[in-house]
């Protein structure tokens, strides 16, 4: 052992423990755990060595209880605690954080013991403030600052105590002074009371500005970084000063250049480039100059190469790519020469691997993928080796996450979305299972966090943009935590902003408007806010300068025209402001371009051609620049594509229709290696209006076709409906451009109907296949089976997300919906051949046309269906028969802004006013007399409404009555029934329930005058049917969970919610039963009636139009609905419902039923009050006749 043979002397010890323990001496068993820890202690058996040492510690501790004198006791309990303590140090010094912290604890804790038997004992109690100070650096490193804190501040406490009684003893002087080096916030007292005995002395003054060197170290990591700033600033004035009386001193030279790097790196964060890129080479200069004078001093070149790098990654984000690349070349040659002269040095290895994962996001941002993948891989090469050295160290583990993170950055901007999410996984795993570990760790969650941002960007850029919400939603969550601990944290404030920045764009990428506003206008808000603190901060000015430009983005696309433009011109000034102070910089030019591409956008829109050409012109010469000095670049080639397509779309509207295919072409190369189904939408639909300005239809279809597919592409990635509406909603233009052409270029009105179906019903089918069928006979009991378990689970899942504002959870439920949904699709797979109908039943495929064909055919009377659609100039009505099954259509060109304007005059002369003139019936010329001929002689009219016109009583509309020479209304020729999209009568018309009862009848209001009237309602309905009616305290939502019955009548108030459809609902005992939770439910009925105010009314949506309570009903189960457009008078209610049971028990079929009443209603049967189409014409029925 005394020749520094450790292994072998543990070795022969090691033979002596057996015999040791059998003496059961606790003396000699002490003496062997102290020489045994050391023996493992010195061949870096740490862990081993640790477990003996606390042990020894315990055991000694427990004795000396009992035998205080005893002083070999003594001896070991000392040695064990000093080495406790010694463990702390190492296990941090080494990146083995918890362990340290394990150590701190122990030796914390006996101090505190120690300290309790003799308060007044001056070794115990700077033992303790010790072990304290070493804590909160730990727990600094830790991220865990609140503590650190607390541990620093304790730590002085005992300091100071102990100065009062020692108040000339320097060491205790130095000890609070070291402690105060530490201690967020705190003044350098101490250091500066020793100045004033020695105020010439240079160790002294030295000392405070090292303390004030490290405080403002602490205060960047905190976040206050103006009170950083000034610590740092009077730390480098007394280091200079002392350098001006001293300038031979290399010692102090070096200290001038630690704070230099210092005030650079914050002043960097600060957004000050220019004041950072004077700090950076006025530390260049201190180092260069002392690697002249010790050119083989390790540590200053070590240094060096840490300022080049940094210098490198400023010069980058300053746009200076070429005189970033030369510190960067630089950095590498002496990384390399240190690792050839000590090529087992770990730290020179890690060094290695960091400046490869700099260089590799230089190259990253410039478009040179390969290069930059070569130098992540070495990274990644490198600093696994490192980690593989130390498996334990997190500081290891950290760095092999973060270039893990930037390799997948790398492959999400090449495209390779599968790779890029592949690494962003390894990433996150590492940092959560650090984060598991040490939960109050600060870094470890921003770094989770920054990767769920990044992972949040690739799914939105690859169409997952549910899942991309809930991991930006994630990592939001994150800094706002980290905010109400640190509310003064100036980094994560900006790092919400940016959060909320991605989030607005996303949202707004896919149609979902007032939400995306919401978050830009909360990102601006906090960024405005940090501008006005730091107003020279250039990060935080191009931060408010994109916001500004998202927010612009966002009102020209609803129309806010002088909002959008007022946004951009701000923009525009920031942009253009830091551009002259920094021309060189490639990074302002490219936000420049950005801007006024995005104001050529607005003047295109806005209809000012010109101003909107010479705009984009602009934007094509910066590019086209930047492109020329750095032709590798790939981003300057994609930013070059889409400003082509913005001009392709402008000679497109000129209809320059040749040229301007010619730069969308070009356009589409740029987008495809993009792969952004957002882009490609948009190219593809003016490419389709380009060949069909051309005459080249072939091509125009193709083109609008793929346009649609990528729609569908991107609505396929949400599993909640309100999503997919929203998505339509935001682009259902491009669906417009191809049923408009196929009507009208192409003369092909089933294939038009087939894509208008397919528009229309979607994401309700979507819904609606999950519902219970009954079964189908020749598919194998077991498939059936398999499918009947399947269906029930996603049913739960689909409940669940729904419930859920949790995150995670969200996420976890996505997870098991898509394995759900691959497990569908190979029992479907297996159906298909017996019965291909029933799959594409399940899997909510829209009927094609020969289905459509199929469809109506097969109706037991002689039908019409008669289909609307509106875009802003023409109303296309699309009209089957059943009994020729031949598609018309008839094309009407009528704006939509006349049709809202009917619309209005409806509802006064009807709803609002009932009594005056119908005006509004002059639609009857658009929407009923060019169809009427065709649809004569037919037993049953469908009406298939879209947009406004699910607001308005199409079944009321006069038409003249050739024979009689007067109008009757429509509904007089024949009995008519609603849908939402054709394609949803498959699914009525399958659900044929065998109910358990034959009606359940509920009667509630909240409003005793009004008792009478909705409870009477129910009861008469109930008597028809010979069953107790559900009345007053009975009538709650649970009455309908799980309900089988052939009828179910609800005589209730109802209300429609035109902010949020989906509240709209039914007002019973227990309160509103919203849409929302109609979805959860399970309701087995062949007929449901709603006998309730404004129960008819949804939200009208592009694609699938209604939202709310129909929606909700149809969903959950129900065959056939009869709902009500608008707020109805109880009295004529009771009356209308009352006389229609008796028609529905003589004649057995709704649609006559309901037909019936109507017209006796109109012939003042039952007074000639209730002729007016107030009192009957809200009543509609939706879904099966029969």
């Amino acid at each position: 052992m005394q020749n520094g043979k450790f292994k072998e002397a543990l070795n022969e010890i090691e033979k002596a423990e057996k015999p040791i323990k059998e003496l059961n001496e606790p003396s000699d068993i002490l003496l062997f755990w102290s020489t045994k820890g050391n023996l493992l202690y010195q061949i870096n058996r740490y862990e081993e060595a640790l477990n003996i040492y606390i042990l020894a510690l315990k055991t000694s501790e427990n004795l000396l209880s009992k035998e205080p004198d005893n002083k070999i006791y003594q001896s070991v309990f000392m040695v064990s605690f000093i080495q406790v303590f010694v463990f702390g140090n190492t296990f941090h010094k080494m990146g083995r954080f918890l362990q340290a912290e394990n150590c701190y604890e122990i030796h914390l804790a006996i101090s505190q013991r120690l300290l309790k038997t003799s308060p007044k004992n001056i070794s115990y109690q700077a033992t303790l403030a010790t072990t304290l100070n070493d804590f909160g650096g730990l727990l600094t490193n830790m991220g865990r600052f609140k503590e650190a804190k607390q541990r620093f501040e304790k730590a002085l406490e005992i300091r100071q105590n102990i100065l009062k009684v020692t108040s000339e003893e320097a060491t205790y002087q130095s000890d609070v002074a070291m402690t105060l080096n530490n201690l967020s916030g705190l003044l350098t007292e101490m250091r500066q009371n020793i100045l004033k005995i020695a105020p010439e002395e240079a160790t002294y003054q030295s000392d405070v500005a090292m303390t004030l060197n490290n405080l403002g170290g602490l205060l960047t990591n905190m976040g206050h970084v103006e009170e950083a700033k000034k610590r740092l600033e009077k730390a480098l004035e007394i280091r200079q000063n002392i350098l001006k009386k001293y300038p031979e001193n290399l010692l102090y030279q070096s200290y001038v250049g630690s704070t230099l790097v210092n005030l650079g790196a914050l002043l960097k964060d600060m957004g000050r480039l220019e004041e950072a890129k004077g700090r950076y080479e006025e530390a260049l200069e201190v180092y260069e100059k002392l690697v002249k004078e010790e050119p083989e001093d390790t540590t200053t070149r070590i240094n060096l190469a840490g300022l080049l790098d940094n210098l490198g990654n400023l010069l980058t984000d300053m746009g200076r790519t070429k005189e970033a690349r030369q510190w960067y070349e630089k950095t590498l040659k002496i990384r390399h020469e240190l690792l050839e002269e000590d090529s087992e040095n770990i730290a020179y290895q890690s060094y290695l691997g960091h400046i490869n994962n700099s260089i590799g996001n230089f190259l990253k941002d410039r478009g040179l993928f390969e290069e930059a993948k070569n130098r992540y891989e070495e990274a990644l090469k490198l600093k696994e080796a490192v980690l593989k050295s130390d498996p334990e160290n997190v500081e290891y583990q950290s760095d092999v996450a973060i270039t893990t993170h930037s390799l997948g950055n790398l492959f999400e901007n090449t495209g390779n979305s599968e790779e890029a999410e592949k690494e962003y996984k390894k990433a996150l795993e590492i940092f959560e299972n650090l984060l598991e570990a040490d939960p109050k760790n600060v870094k470890y969650q921003k770094f989770v966090a920054a990767i769920l941002n990044s992972f949040g960007i690739l799914l939105s850029a690859t169409g997952r943009n549910e899942e991309a919400e809930r991991k930006h939603g994630e990592a939001l969550e994150t800094y706002e935590e980290l905010l109400k601990i640190y509310p003064e944290n100036v980094s994560y404030q900006s790092d919400v902003s940016n959060i909320l920045h991605n989030l607005g764009n996303l949202l707004f990428d896919v149609g979902r408007i007032k939400k995306a506003k919401e978050r830009l206008e909360r990102a601006l808000e906090v960024r405005q806010s940090l501008l006005e603190s730091d107003p020279k901060n250039g990060n935080y000015q191009t931060d408010v300068e994109s916001t500004l430009n998202s927010l612009g983005n966002l009102l020209a696309n609803t129309e806010h025209y002088a909002d959008s433009k007022e946004n951009y011109e701000k923009a525009l000034s920031i942009g253009k402001r830091l551009l002259e102070s920094d021309p060189e910089n490639t990074l302002y030019q490219s936000d420049v371009a950005m801007t006024l591409n995005n104001l050529g956008n607005l003047l295109h829109k806005t209809g000012h051609i010109e101003e909107a050409k010479v705009n984009y012109e602009k934007v094509l010469e910066i590019y086209e620049n930047l492109h020329n000095s750095d032709s590798e670049n790939l981003k300057y080639k994609f930013s070059l594509g889409t400003t082509l397509n913005n001009l392709g779309y402008l000679l497109c509207e000129k209809e320059e229709y040749s040229s301007a295919l010619k730069i969308l072409l070009r356009s589409q190369e740029y987008a495809l290696n993009s792969s952004n189904a957002s882009l490609l939408c948009k190219i593809y639909g003016i490419m389709g209006r380009c060949y069909e300005g051309l005459n080249d239809y072939n091509q125009a279809f193709n083109s609008y076709k793929k346009s649609v597919e990528y729609i569908e592409s991107i609505r396929e990635q949400y599993s909640l409906e309100e999503n997919k509406l929203d998505i339509l909603w935001d682009k259902s233009h491009e669906y417009s451009n191809i049923i408009s052409f196929l009507c009208t270029k192409m003369s092909d009105p089933g294939k038009a109907w087939e894509y208008l179906e397919c528009f229309k019903s979607r994401t309700l089918l979507d819904s609606l296949r999950l519902l219970e069928l009954e079964d189908l006979e020749g598919i194998p009991v077991e498939l059936q089976k398999q499918e009947k378990k399947l269906l029930e689970s996603r049913r739960v899942f689909d409940k669940l997300i729904r419930k859920t504002e949790n995150l995670k959870e969200r996420d976890q439920l996505t997870k098991k919906i898509k394995k759900n949904e691959a497990e569908l699709n190979e029992i479907y797979d297996q159906i298909r051949e017996i019965s291909p109908e029933y799959v594409d039943l399940r899997k909510g495929q829209p009927l094609g046309i020969k289905e459509i064909k199929d469809l109506i055919g097969s109706q037991d009377k002689r039908t019409a269906f008669v289909e609307y659609y509106i875009t802003n100039e023409k109303i296309f009505i699309f009209v089957m028969r059943s009994d020729e099954k031949v598609p018309k259509v008839e094309v009407v060109y009528f704006s939509s802004d006349e049709l809202l304007s009917h619309t209005h005059r409806y509802h006064t002369e009807i709803v609002d006013t009932p009594g005056i003139e119908e005006t509004w019936q002059e639609l009857s010329g658009k929407l009923v007399e060019p169809i009427f001929n065709y649809i004569e002689g037919c037993e049953l009219i469908y009406l298939i409404p879209y947009g406004l016109l699910h607001y308005l009583p199409l079944h009321a509309i006069l038409i003249k009555d050739r024979q009689l020479d007067r109008k009757k209304r429509l509904i007089e020729y024949f009995p008519i029934v609603y849908l939402p999209s054709l394609t949803i009568l498959k699914y009525a018309q399958i659900r044929n329930f065998q109910c358990l009862k034959p009606c359940i009848s509920i009667g509630y209001t909240p409003y005793d005058y009004q008792k009478e009237v909705f409870e009477g309602e129910a009861k008469l309905v109930a008597k028809q049917f010979n069953v107790e009616p559900i009345l007053g305290d009975m009538a709650k939502s649970d009455v309908l969970k799980n309900v089988s019955s052939n009828v179910i009548h609800a005589s209730c108030h109802g209300g429609f919610d035109l902010e949020d459809p989906f509240n709209s609902g039914l007002i019973l005992k227990d309160g509103i039963l919203t849409a929302r939770e109609i979805f959860q439910m399970n309701i087995k009925t062949n007929l449901l009636v709603l006998s309730a105010c404004q129960t008819g009314l949804n939200s009208q949506k592009s694609g699938d139009d209604l939202v709310g309570l129909t929606r909700a009903f149809l969903y959950a189960g129900a065959r056939s609905l009869i709902v009500s457009l608008w707020s109805v008078e109880s009295r004529s209610t009771y009356e209308y419902m009352k006389n229609f049971y008796k028609e529905l028990n003589q004649i057995s079929n709704k649609a006559e039923a309901l037909q019936q009443i109507q017209v006796d209603f109109i012939n003042g049967k039952y007074g000639d009050v209730y002729s007016h189409p107030y009192f009957w014409a809200p009543f509609i029925m939706i879904g099966d006749w029969k």
